[in-house]
């Protein structure tokens, strides 16, 4: 029967943040705001504001100059960092970039940068695609290259995409390979260039960006306009009165001193503190207030295939932590602030010296036990020669990839280089990133020339695993049920197993929902999510008993999942805190509606409450700021359909494939739309658009030549069905509409043809053999 696909996607658009910006921060005193020149499209600008906020416990944000009356060594060490430089407001003294009536042209676009007596000023492309004039209010960052922020309307900063190269003294885009439309949402005057949305909470202070969900407008504050001493150790008021209340030559334990952040905690925990910002994640909570963990505000995102290799090495830019999190290092109790000065930023130790202080003949085992004395800054180790950058070694285990054009990221994973993986299974290597001319397998007989042969680790069999369930081999599933299950793993690894579960592997969803009870709370968060495809009351039961977990993002996950369920089928005892959680959900949603993906996800959860009308709303908001969203398209165009507005649908579906023109999921929801209103022709015609652009979906092909059928184009519908057996030729339903086609047409003997195979294929199946029967009857000689 023909019906409309509801979401051939997935249902669940997952909580997503792509930061886009380089780490920075700015001086104690801030500058008074200018009050800048703005293009005609973008007048009345609402600029963000220093506002004293409080964090944890009502506990108050205090000015940076406070923290330097005791702490003035750290202070000057900070002054002129990149957390310094964060965010500047625009002056002489902040503007590195040439406004001296300069022009930069690309992609046929001319920009002049240029002053306005104390203005710096850019003529560019806006947001109409007509060249306009802007004011710069803000630098971004200082090195290897500095961005530059401009006051738009409703509250929104936007970051333009020509920035400039520090080190060059040139200016250049972000975006060199291709134009961008001016009516995208990532060009810059679009919704994923906004500072409010990607950047603003990592480069300034206490930021509150005061999101107003039914307006879309931002009345953004911040205590200190970059990242200041309490963006790191929390409000400082507390502390500040302790230490002015202090005795002269008392000695306190770490506890008294009334700190909102312990560092000293322990080297997890300092490492969480930094992953707030220096990680791939998304907010969940409507104010990171220093308070609870990493957990309790952000989900971290997997090792994915879009931003990492399947070993686990960097792709995209993704912030550090999910790559140390990875680390034989870490897991042994390594730090960030082990061999970063948390101050300068700067490692403590100049080249090799840095990695040396630990690893060498005398190495600090009473810290890390695991620790081997040897020495490694040799050419015995390393193989090159001494002080030299082959010799480097982070250059080795640390290589380096080039993002936004000119700035370099180290992988900190800290790995072993192995091309016997790139041989493999394609991955990368360190030796073959310096000898781009030489092969993997050159690069692999060296390596077992000097350390002999290559012996598996977790690392490797995590990379092959993954590897082999992207490819869909036989028995790669049950490998990565083996994985989630390792409790030895990372966590990181044992999470990304979870989440490529295949959601209809029955009996794997079944081992992933025992994985709900893991003591790692990443891990039970992707088995909630995952396991959440097994509608069965056990999974109610392992849901139910998170609601109580002591991390924030599984509760929201376990909330989330619940609420596909019927409400009756929540026990009464979990009710209250199903309803309470389930809320606090969606005023998370509703905080960080500034992003698409969560208009989406809050359109799910009200569509799972029954509240059409209000999902509906959500979805058409997120296609408002982002009309390139797949899943919102098909989840908005799957409701109106379910509520009868079949022409609203098919507008929706129309306009998507405007502006998908290759997207055969669109021509096949909209071929099924057209069919349930017997509008067979076009059914035909968008099936059959479907049809060629999709491959190795039988029921596509089915489906358009049952129209053809039905539109009357006989000869069209048996072309259908044969080129359909071409793609796919043992799928049993074109091969029964194709024998039950012939039978129609009294063309028995090209039925049997096919309904040879099917009997063949499905030997139990009466309703086959009484067909098959039937035509041999008809084909014997009386």
């Amino acid at each position: 029967m023909l019906s409309i696909l509801q979401n051939p996607f997935s249902r669940f658009l997952p909580w997503v943040v792509v930061a886009s910006i380089i780490t920075g921060c700015d001086s104690p005193t801030e500058p008074p705001a200018a009050k800048p020149r703005i293009s005609e499209e973008t007048s009345s600008p609402i600029y963000p504001r220093q506002e004293r906020g409080t964090g944890v416990n009502g506990v108050a944000f205090v000015p940076t100059e406070s923290c330097a009356e005791c702490h003035e060594p750290q202070f000057r060490e900070w002054v002129g960092s990149h957390h310094d430089w964060a965010m500047k407001v625009a002056t002489e003294s902040t503007v590195k970039g040439n406004f001296n009536n300069t022009t930069y042209a690309v992609h046929g676009i001319t920009t002049r940068f240029f002053r306005d007596n104390e203005k710096f000023m850019v003529e560019t492309e806006g947001p109409s695609g007509e060249p306009e004039i802007f004011e710069i209010g803000y630098t971004f960052g200082v090195e290897p290259l500095q961005q530059y922020l401009i006051a738009f309307p409703k509250g929104r900063l936007q970051s333009f995409n020509v920035a400039w190269d520090t080190k060059k003294e040139q200016w250049f885009t972000l975006y060199p390979d291709e134009k961008v439309p001016y009516d995208d949402p990532i060009h810059w005057t679009g919704r994923y260039q906004s500072w409010n949305v990607m950047c603003a909470e990592c480069h300034s202070t206490n930021l509150r960006n005061q999101y107003d969900f039914q307006t879309d407008t931002f009345k953004t504050v911040w205590d200190e306009i970059n990242v200041s001493c309490q963006a790191c150790h929390g409000p400082g008021e507390n502390h500040i009165d302790w230490a002015r209340n202090i005795n002269p030559g008392q000695v306190y334990e770490q506890e008294e001193y009334q700190l909102t952040v312990n560092f000293k905690e322990s080297p997890q925990a300092q490492v969480d503190q930094c992953a707030r910002c220096h990680s791939r994640r998304h907010s969940i909570s409507i104010e990171d207030d220093h308070s609870g963990t990493f957990l309790d505000h952000y989900v971290p995102e997997t090792l994915r295939s879009d931003l990492y290799h399947v070993d686990g090495q960097i792709k995209e830019e993704v912030y550090v932590y999910g790559s140390f999190v990875q680390s034989k290092m870490y897991h042994a109790g390594v730090s960030c602030m082990d061999c970063h000065n948390p101050h300068t930023l700067k490692p403590w130790l100049p080249d090799n010296a840095l990695c040396t202080s630990c690893h060498s003949l005398d190495p600090p085992i009473s810290r890390f036990a695991s620790l081997k004395p040897k020495e490694y800054d040799t050419p015995d180790h390393h193989h090159h020669q001494v002080a030299t950058e082959a010799a480097s070694c982070v250059n080795c285990h640390m290589p380096e990839r080039m993002y936004m054009e000119v700035d370099g990221r180290r992988d900190h994973s800290l790995r072993i280089p192995r091309p016997e993986l790139t041989v493999d299974i394609g991955t990368p290597n360190a030796c073959n990133q310096c000898h781009e001319e030489e092969t993997p397998e050159w690069a692999l007989a060296a390596v077992e020339t000097w350390y002999g042969p290559r012996t598996p680790t977790s690392q490797t069999q995590y990379a092959r695993a993954i590897a082999a369930a992207d490819k869909g081999e036989l028995g790669s599933q049950q490998t990565l049920l083996a994985l989630a299950q390792d409790l030895d793993l990372p966590s990181i690894y044992r999470a990304t197993a979870v989440e490529r579960i295949e959601p209809n592997n029955e009996a794997a969803l079944a081992a992933v929902r025992n994985l709900t009870r893991d003591a790692d709370p990443l891990v039970r968060l992707h088995a909630v999510r995952v396991s959440s495809n097994l509608m069965e009351p056990e999974t109610i039961e392992s849901f139910v008993a998170l609601l109580t977990d002591p991390k924030r993002s599984v509760r929201f996950e376990a909330a989330r999942s619940l609420a596909d369920y019927p409400v009756e089928m929540i026990p009464d005892s979990a009710a209250s805190s199903f309803e309470s959680i389930v809320q606090e959900y969606a005023a998370s949603l509703e905080a960080h509606g500034d992003m698409p993906g969560n208009r989406f996800n809050l359109g799910i959860l009200r569509m799972s409450q029954g509240r059409g009308e209000e999902a509906i709303e959500a979805y058409r908001t997120a296609l408002t700021m982002d009309p390139f969203l797949l899943p919102v398209r098909f989840n908005l165009a799957g409701i109106l359909n379910m509520l009868g507005r079949n022409a609203e649908a098919e507008k929706v579906l129309r306009e998507g494939i405007r502006r998908h023109p290759e997207e055969g999921e669109l021509y096949y929801s909209l071929g099924l739309l057209m069919a349930e209103s017997q509008r067979w022709a076009d059914a035909a015609q968008f099936l059959g658009q479907a049809a060629q652009r999709v491959e190795g979906r039988p029921r596509i092909w089915y489906n358009y030549a049952l129209a053809l059928q039905q539109a009357g184009d006989l000869p069209g519908a048996e072309k259908a069905y044969q080129e359909g057996l071409r793609a796919i030729p043992d799928d049993t339903d074109l091969l029964y509409a194709v024998t039950v086609f012939y039978l129609q047409q009294g063309r028995v003997e090209e039925a049997r043809i096919y309904a040879e195979p099917l009997v063949k294929q499905h030997p139990d199946n009466p309703e086959y053999q009484i067909m098959l029967e039937r035509i041999r009857r008809q084909l014997s000689p009386q």
